[in-house]
């Protein structure tokens, strides 16, 4: 568990102003709590609206626990919204209501001049039960989630009518000119509290950690809305260790994406390192964790289980570089534990994804790539990718660096003459004179695909100078080439022109996060520095237009599926501070 205290913020510093956040795009929560509050456009169960959410057990269940609704003179009332990082305020024509989570797990709410009204989200035998001091609990078996309804102060009325094995309909509503309460949430039994702090201190002690962990991260001269936004994404979605989640972890989302994947970790890892370098390893050391004998990584883990279905590229050795790069003290006694992480793992896809005489790694389904449905997979697997044979042509080199760290001399030769027979490996057989392009395994057969154009065959520019020159030309040739990847946005993942382009085809198209931050670093690394900051500044305008979304249209710039992402955020703060750096 991390806490952030407030620190003195310098008078030098750029006036931040108050922070105001679109709940439709980013659900309202707090660092480490896995609860959250998400305003939904759309007809649900209980109709459009305010939902307060329990966001354990992954993204297979939204957690919509409770509907929130405001009522004025004892009638159903549209609101406003206003909400900042500490605090959610519903606005109605006479009255306002205010909700903060004070504790990881304990909502606070207030109100004057109207009725708040919550309903549960009634499956199979959930219910309501009547405790001392005109408390109530809510049991949502369906969720396996508890919460206890607290009134401090104001009327209280509950609506529970039974039915043989549940409450029918479960309300509970509370109203008066003030009125306060508080929701404790639990997996067994409530332990009742001697007193509550005033909640205007505990609103205040969240403006402290939000502007303690907000100071932390450098101001830039553009785009500081931005900046703080994507800060804010980050604190947002981190959950506290619990269950199977042995860190402190950066869920993707609070919204839909509920759960953290091994590659998209990386990202968040990476933008960390700096400034939060424990919360920063703790999203590797999460998948370390949990790290299969075969040294496989989870696909994904929340805080109920880790999905091996499939799993995710192996970004990792390039990330971790980069880590240490930044933090190079950080690491000095965590290299034998990263040592045993990644040749465990690089060791995974030489032993367990090669086939009998064929020693090439090959990804099972579009997911182990992390391109879920890429053009590359349009006819299924297994797949050899040019992009996976270069990030273990990466992940072996550094792990001979780590390997003479460690003074193992033997691994040292080991994993550099891995490295540089992959490395022929991906020239010889997968470099067709213009680009580099997959293979599909099909009958014993290697046929190459030819389906669609997309840029993942274009990722072995990670490897910098390790390619031979007349080959990173033409790759970046391809790249400014009009019309094709380049867009006003960044790099579509999907040309333009190919047959299979969709605005909101996932990875046939929109642009991503990560692969902007994997091609501007390929591009430095290669000597395209100009090309590398150009691209930069077009994904830097990208988010100031789309949001911090989880993808955008290439040719508009529109954000696209969840609006409120932590790659995004992270890949965001990565590179307008780094392209501020190399502009100085």
């Amino acid at each position: 568990m991390q806490n952030f205290q407030a620190i003195e913020i310098n008078k030098n510093c750029i006036e931040r102003k108050k922070m105001k956040i679109n709940i439709e795009n980013i659900s309202f929560s707090r660092y480490g709590s896995f609860l959250s509050v998400s305003y939904y456009k759309e007809e649900k169960e209980l109709g459009k609206g305010l939902y307060i959410r329990n966001i354990r057990g992954g993204d297979e269940d939204s957690g919509d626990f409770l509907l929130a609704e405001m009522l004025e003179d004892g009638v159903l009332v549209n609101y406003g919204i206003d909400m900042e990082h500490e605090r959610l305020k519903l606005i109605g024509k006479k009255g306002e209501i205010e909700l903060i989570i004070s504790e990881k797990n304990e909502i606070r709410i207030r109100g004057k001049n109207c009725s708040l009204r919550l309903t549960l989200n009634n499956q199979s035998y959930d219910h309501i039960i009547s405790h001392e001091n005109n408390n109530w609990e809510f049991n949502s078996y369906s969720k396996h989630i508890k919460s206890m309804f607290v009134p401090l102060s104001g009327k209280t009325v509950i609506t529970a009518p039974w039915n043989e094995e549940r409450s029918e309909r479960v309300q509970a509503e509370i109203c008066g000119e003030s009125f306060e309460c508080v929701l404790h949430f639990y997996k067994s039994v409530y332990l009742p509290k001697e007193k509550y702090k005033d909640f205007d201190l505990c609103l205040e002690e969240i403006k402290k950690e939000f502007s303690a962990w907000l100071e932390s991260f450098p101001v830039p001269v553009k785009y500081k809305e931005e900046n703080a936004l994507a800060a804010y994404v980050l604190w947002n979605n981190t959950v506290y260790s619990e269950g199977v989640l042995t860190h402190d972890a950066v869920y993707m989302s609070k919204n839909w994406m509920t759960n953290i994947w091994s590659w998209d970790n990386c990202f968040v890892a990476m933008a960390l390192i700096e400034n939060h370098p424990e919360l920063a390893w703790a999203q590797l050391e999460a998948f370390y964790s949990v790290q299969d004998e075969s040294g496989l990584f989870p696909d994904y883990i929340n805080d109920r289980y880790a999905s091996f279905s499939c799993c995710k590229p192996p970004v990792h050795g390039w990330a971790v570089k980069y880590m240490y790069e930044k933090n190079p003290e950080f690491f000095k006694d965590k290299l034998e534990m990263i040592y045993n992480m990644l040749s465990g793992w690089t060791n995974f896809w030489l032993t367990y994804r090669t086939h009998k005489n064929d020693p090439i790694p090959k990804y099972y389904h579009g997911n182990d790539s992390g391109w879920d449905n890429s053009t590359v997979f349009h006819d299924g697997g297994p797949l050899e990718s040019p992009d996976l044979i270069s990030f273990l042509i990466l992940q072996m080199n550094y792990l001979s660096e780590l390997a003479k760290e460690l003074s193992l001399n033997d691994k040292t030769e080991f994993w550099k003459n891995k490295s540089n027979e992959f490395l022929k490996i991906l020239i010889n057989e997968f470099w067709n004179g213009e680009k580099f392009i997959s293979k599909k395994i099909e009958n014993n057969k290697k046929i190459p695909v030819t389906k669609g154009d997309s840029l993942i065959s274009y990722i072995p520019l990670i490897l910098g100078k390790l390619l031979p020159e007349n080959i990173s030309d033409k790759m970046i040739s391809a790249l400014k080439e009009d019309g094709r990847f380049l867009t006003d946005y960044g790099l579509a993942t999907e040309s333009l022109k190919s047959p299979f382009y969709n605005s909101d085809g996932y990875w046939r198209g929109p642009v991503w996060a990560p692969v902007m931050m994997l091609m501007t670093d390929a591009l430095y690394r290669t000597g395209e520095i100009e090309f590398s900051k150009e691209l930069s500044a077009r994904y830097l305008n990208l988010v100031h237009t789309g949001g911090l979304a989880e993808n955008f249209d290439a040719k508009t710039g529109k954000g696209l599926r969840d609006k409120g992402f932590a790659w995004t955020s992270a890949v965001f703060l990565i590179l307008n501070n780094s392209f501020e750096r190399t502009n100085e």
